[in-house]
């Protein structure tokens, strides 16, 4: 299929890295679905998504063609994180993406072992496989049961949510605020319990508070006291961005005080 135009970021971001020899960098893509859901119905009351923001109905995409999309950025691009793919309530799409997913990290086990087999054998490990290509999962941030964060930012806003994904096993990986936990001991608590499922954090600015973003560097604390090993506070444009990269490294040159970093396994960190 051809999306004209949802190539340009990812593959200028990538471009980049390889040409400062950035071998290890990974993608992390925010999709914000709820934000081009349709309003407007598909067929048997399925969600239609807009992700051209198009005012043309011919290009509104079911979950299903928008799958097909992600799976091609993921076959595509080196990605490791997915956030908010589809819209809240829509279930049953999540659901299908999971076990398509599942399906083709089957199908890219299968072809590193049949590669590693051609390698035994002494034959050049050349492509056999035609028009068949396979997305080139890896383990991500060291946990082996994660070879894709599927992120639930404003889908999951509480301990319910949590566990509701969890059972699901539509989502592995949280977004946490200030604003989701109520206070710190709340945060603290929310933490606990994703740790304790075998998820992924990833702690935030909290972009929805109305009196806007500050150079309060409290997060940055909070990410490391909870053993987070992600934090996300918004790009290099701005002083109230920069307080929270800052502070991080001014802890991480303290030597008063020992805080091994997380490096590349940011989901085991707290192991």
């Amino acid at each position: 299929m051809n999306y004209p135009g949802v190539y340009v970021c990812p593959q200028l971001v990538t471009d980049c890295a390889t040409e400062l020899s950035l071998s290890s960098c990974r993608l992390g893509l925010d999709m914000c679905a709820a934000s081009f859901a349709s309003s407007g119905e598909g067929d048997e009351g399925a969600l239609l998504y807009n992700p051209a923001r198009s005012d043309k109905t011919s290009e509104f995409k079911s979950g299903e063609e928008l799958m097909d999309m992600y799976l091609d950025w993921l076959l595509r691009f080196n990605i490791n994180t997915m956030d908010d793919l589809f819209a809240q309530g829509d279930t049953e799409v999540m659901m299908r993406f999971k076990e398509r997913i599942d399906s083709e990290l089957a199908r890219s086990k299968e072809r590193a072992a049949e590669l590693a087999a051609t390698k035994r054998k002494g034959r050049a490990a050349a492509d056999e496989f035609g028009d068949d290509p396979v997305i080139p999962f890896e383990v991500v941030g060291n946990d082996p049961s994660c070879h894709l964060q599927i992120v639930g930012n404003d889908l999951i806003r509480s301990a319910e949510d949590l566990d509701r994904f969890h059972e699901e096993q539509t989502a592995n990986t949280i977004v946490l605020t200030l604003r989701k936990g109520f206070t710190v001991t709340g945060c603290i608590d929310l933490a606990a319990k994703a740790h304790g499922l075998g998820w992924g954090i990833v702690v935030s600015s909290d972009s929805k508070v109305e009196s806007g973003e500050t150079e309060d560097d409290f997060i940055a604390h909070l990410a490391i006291g909870i053993k987070a090993g992600q934090i996300r506070a918004g790009g290099l444009c701005s002083a109230e961005n920069m307080a929270k990269y800052n502070t991080l490294l001014r802890i991480a040159t303290d030597e008063t005080q020992y805080i091994p970093f997380a490096a590349s396994k940011f989901r085991m960190y707290q192991s």
